[in-house]
């Protein structure tokens, strides 16, 4: 299946988070589900991702973008889902019921990238000596609250619970926060467990962002 190919930034290049959570998101789902595929990943401070080819596949100039044959896909939740039936069973979705309130939980994390990345590019567009901290914290505060959803879906959650889309969805988000310096515990202890269980997966230490360090960025407070 070599003509699957994911365009998405080099983290390297992606100021200060050095992350692109929905464009990492799909690179794990190719990576769980066996997927053959074709990486370009593109400098993302040149502007790279706004070459005259890849705005002729997506003309709003958003990255990543998933190409297979003739199909172009430009929403990761999108991707996610339309790469789990590109393999053989075990999907990372269910069926019947089940799948239905899972696809559920997975469009429900696109609120969890907004108001992630509603603070990821604010602090990236500004110089820590020209950010509003009291704009930083409402957008912390922001992040928590949605956080804290997540953190009763994991509580109700067994944890041997096999991987889902939703875990790869949830997880690149809170990965960014806490090398941020987001705390998750105490306040997110199932959550936190959840992540330490997420992290150590294969495909995740393969992709992990190379441009992070163990020790956590002081950029997040709170």
């Amino acid at each position: 299946m070599a003509d699957v190919r994911l365009y998405m930034p080099s983290f390297d290049t992606v100021q200060l988070i050095r992350c692109s959570p929905p464009s990492w998101m799909v690179r794990l789902g190719l990576e769980e589900r066996g997927i053959d595929y074709d990486l370009e990943e593109l400098d993302f401070g040149a502007r790279e991702h706004r070459r005259a080819d890849l705005l002729e596949l997506n003309p709003r100039g958003t990255i990543p973008i998933l190409k297979h044959g003739d199909l172009v896909l430009t929403e990761a939740l999108s991707m996610l889902q339309y790469i789990d039936g590109l393999a053989d069973d075990p999907a990372l979705m269910p069926t019947g019921i089940e799948g239905a309130r899972a696809v559920d939980l997975l469009h429900a994390s696109a609120r969890l990238k907004s108001v992630g990345m509603e603070l990821f590019g604010y602090i990236m567009r500004m110089a820590a000596e020209e950010r509003d901290p009291i704009r930083v914290d409402a957008l912390i505060g922001q992040l928590q609250g949605e956080l804290e959803h997540w953190e009763q879906h994991y509580a109700a959650a067994a944890e041997d619970a096999p991987l889902s889309l939703v875990d790869l969805s949830v997880m690149t988000y809170v990965a960014t926060s806490a090398q941020l310096g987001l705390q998750l515990t105490p306040r997110f202890p199932k959550l936190a467990a959840a992540f330490a269980r997420w992290k150590a997966r294969p495909a995740v230490t393969r992709t992990w962002p190379s441009g992070w360090s163990e020790r956590p960025l002081n950029v997040l407070s709170g």
